[in-house]
């Protein structure tokens, strides 16, 4: 069992790493790009993703000898949730099911297609492996994509396996057996092993066994200067958090600033203690972010190999800050801490500086107050054109991004504007979990230039609260932030950051004398809410005027925005069916797997295994059948001429009065609502039909004796046998009726709409081979 335990011993004991261990006993069936425990020593996952094909294969181990299921939720709960089910029967056959989740219940099979197909099954030592792949997207409306960004995986398992005797192999349920987990499947940056670091040099930041006060939240901050032991400069690779053992619930988040190199700091008194008593005078130290990390996130991050952060110089002696945001609202008292954090020096220099760019709101009442009772609430921030001018001609790359909110926090995402027009996402966390924050590494670096725009918004969700939420550094309170990092260094921008405008405070609380936090956050704390008031407030959010602050790195920009400017957004791209449906048939076919039965356990045939053992060949154009059916029922016109099939048709005579010559124009067809409609339409002409005989007109003929021998009788049966109608032989294409078999398959999963089959009719209209044979 391949296992990653990151252990680091130091000096003091007292100092853990965040590690992400693997319990399973099993061996995974092949090697994975990512792995990560989903429950401590009972759910393990590994998955890798495969953009040129766009399927993802999964292999879920779960501490059980039942069923075990995973889920893609598109909101974290059951509702919407596509889910495979699979199960490792008592003879070893591995078993999977589609099934999808119409609420908070027993999700039932997915009736429209088979989008989890199983590799590989194994049930050893009390735990069970399935591995299984899917698309990542297969447009199917009983399936949820997996997208670029955040994706939030649901998974459960049961002690017993599906009952074989049942009828429609159903599943229990699974009681509290269950969890959810948050996670960048497509951008998932995996924990490096020990070895990486081995022999490397590395730097130390870390606070002494300092006093943490027995406050509800504190932010303590300590200023360090980087080891006069390194006189050239070096770039650090990756650094790595280190959380003191004894605080592992206390730190909600760490920071590590830059310190500007205009700032004149003592060494012999470097600034230590709470964040708000030493910042004074020193604001160049709060500024130029060197990394960061939240609570839930991975204790290492590994750098791109082109780029590093210069951690010394060989010009001058670079100084940091840490500052740790500490939570305890259960105010325990005599706590001391010793976390940190430390870089992993390289050995030579990288081609990039690496450095760090946010986006968001400030975090104070004037950019944030969230009504209580809503279902969502949307903040948007906007950073304009002029912020970025200064950016280098030749652009910057965005390599990774750590988006940030609080408790309330359930999305986040900015976009690239380029031109007044959306160009994409540079990242877009859709789904948000305060517990597990990642750093999350892009699949590819997006490029940046002067004269770009972005973005971002947060949302809210406030359904658990009564009273306003407002901006603000406590856990209770509320931030936006999404920080980037990138490279080359620009030291032109290292911030872009809005709230509300004051002239729209004053405007609404209808005064016109200035307002700081505190008259404001007592004003807010006020207001009264109902379901109207929660709308009109995000009415007032979305047209407000904006401040804007650009942090240049050396000194500050102001601007005012009168509103968020309007851009045309991203275009939704519609699902390729066809083509995924054509994928989704090679991926069963390659793999041997099939839908299983969703009634009956006597279905048993499987077209596409039966279509694959006869060696047929899946068809890619429509059958001859289905264009012949399309030139009969639609009218297609090469030369102005509808196209008929070759040889003469005869068409079916019938003898009968010939109908009235139909009038040269129709006649005026007026309403008359008042009289009684008439009689029924039929056809002109006379209808004469002969009356099937029946048991009684053949007892009435024997009754009538030798009726029938008068010649006046015989001569109207001859009258109506002449008005019965007399049907010849209908007209057929000329040619041999044999045939021989076509060696395709019609594979059920593949539907040809009218528009492909159009498409497939190269010819406007059919040629004839061989002249008709019939023609007289």
């Amino acid at each position: 069992m391949q296992t990653w335990i990151i252990l680091w011993l130091y000096i003091s004991s007292t100092v853990i790493e965040i590690c992400t261990g693997i319990a399973s006993p099993l061996q995974p069936f092949t090697t994975y790009d990512h792995s990560i425990q989903l429950e401590a020593n009972i759910a393990e996952l590994w998955w890798t993703v495969n953009n040129t094909a766009q399927e993802i294969t999964f292999e879920l181990h779960v501490k059980t000898i039942g069923w075990i299921a995973l889920g893609i939720s598109p909101a974290g709960g059951m509702k919407g949730a596509d889910i495979a089910v699979g199960w490792v029967d008592s003879s070893g056959k591995a078993h999977i099911q589609d099934r999808f989740a119409f609420d908070k219940q027993k999700p039932v099979m997915d009736n429209t297609t088979q989008d989890w197909f199983l590799l590989k099954g194994q049930e050893q030592n009390g735990w069970t492996a399935i591995q299984f792949k899917r698309s990542l997207d297969s447009c199917d409306p009983m399936d949820v994509p997996i997208k670029l960004g955040t994706n939030i995986l649901i998974f459960a398992y049961d002690l017993d396996d599906i009952d074989p005797c049942q009828s429609k192999l159903d599943i229990k349920y699974h009681d509290d057996r269950r969890g959810t987990r948050i996670l960048p499947l497509r951008s998932y940056a995996d924990q490096p092993t020990d070895e990486m670091f081995v022999g490397l040099d590395f730097v130390d930041f870390r606070f002494d066994n300092h006093a943490v006060p027995s406050a509800d939240t504190t932010y303590y901050c300590k200023v360090f200067k980087s080891p006069s032991r390194f006189l050239t400069k070096r770039h650090a690779i990756a650094h790595k958090v280190l959380i003191d053992s004894r605080n592992t619930n206390l730190l909600h988040h760490l920071d590590l600033f830059e310190c500007s190199s205009k700032d004149v700091l003592d060494d012999a008194n470097l600034p230590d203690g709470i964040c708000d008593d030493i910042l004074t005078g020193m604001r160049m130290c709060s500024s130029n972010v060197a990394t960061s990390w939240a609570i839930g996130a991975d204790s290492t991050t590994v750098y791109p190999e082109e780029a590093g952060y210069a951690v010394t110089s060989a010009i001058s002696n670079k100084y940091f800050m840490i500052k740790i945001h500490y939570d305890n609202p259960r105010l325990t008292s005599n706590l001391r801490d010793s976390s940190g954090i430390r870089f992993y020096l390289g050995n030579e220099l990288r081609q990039y500086d690496l450095s760090y760019l946010v986006f968001g709101t400030l975090s104070s009442p004037a950019s944030l107050a969230i009504p209580p009772n809503a279902e969502q609430f949307i903040v948007d921030s906007y950073c304009p054109p002029e912020a970025t001018r200064n950016l280098p001609a030749s652009g910057i790359n965005i390599v990774s991004a750590l988006p940030h909110t609080h408790l309330q926090g359930i999305s986040v995402w900015t976009k690239l504007i380029r031109n007044n027009t959306a160009v994409q996402y540079l990242f877009n966390a859709e789904a948000f979990d305060f517990n597990h924050q990642f750093a999350n590494r892009l699949p590819t670096p997006i490029k940046i230039y002067p004269g770009d725009a972005f973005a971002t918004r947060c949302i809210y969700s406030t359904k658990n609260k009564n009273d306003i939420t407002l901006g603000g550094k406590r856990t209770i309170d509320e931030m936006c932030s999404h920080t980037f990092s990138y490279y080359p260094i620009a030291e032109s921008l290292t911030a872009c950051l809005t709230a509300i405008d004051q002239t729209a405070w004053q405007t609404i609380m209808k005064t016109s004398l200035p307002i700081d936090n505190v008259k404001l956050e007592q004003w807010l704390h006020n207001l009264t809410w109902t379901s109207n008031s929660v709308a009109q407030w995000q009415e007032f959010y979305n047209e407000a005027q904006r401040f804007i602050m650009y942090d240049r790195g050396s000194y500050m920009e102001f601007n005012v925005l009168p509103t968020i400017p309007k851009y045309e957004d991203l275009q939704i791209e519609p699902c390729n069916r066809k083509e995924i449906q054509h994928k989704t048939l090679q991926m069963s076919i390659r793999n041997d797997t099939a839908p299983l039965p969703t009634t009956s356990r006597k279905i048993q045939w499987d077209p596409l295994l039966d279509s694959k053992r006869h060696q047929f060949r899946v068809q890619t154009t429509p059958p001859l059948s289905l264009r012949q059916f399309i030139r009969s029922a639609i009218t297609v016109i090469p030369d102005g001429k509808q196209w008929k099939p070759a040889g003469v048709c005869h068409v079916p005579v019938v003898h009968e009065d010939p109908p009235p010559k139909a009038p040269d124009f129709l006649p005026d067809i007026s309403e008359k609502s008042h009289k009684k409609p008439g009689p029924p339409w039929r056809p002109p002409g006379i209808i004469r039909f002969k009356r099937p005989e029946s048991p009684n007109d053949k007892k009435k003929e024997k009754k009538s004796g030798d009726s029938t021998d008068d010649p006046q009788s015989k001569a109207t049966s001859i009258v109506r046998l002449k008005h019965t109608r007399k049907i010849e032989n209908p007209w057929r294409p000329s040619g041999h009726r044999s045939h021989n078999p076509v060696p395709y398959f019609d594979a059920p999963s593949l539907r040809w709409s009218i528009e492909e089959i159009k498409k497939s009719m190269s010819e406007s209209g059919p040629t004839t081979k061989n002249p008709p044979t019939n023609q007289k």
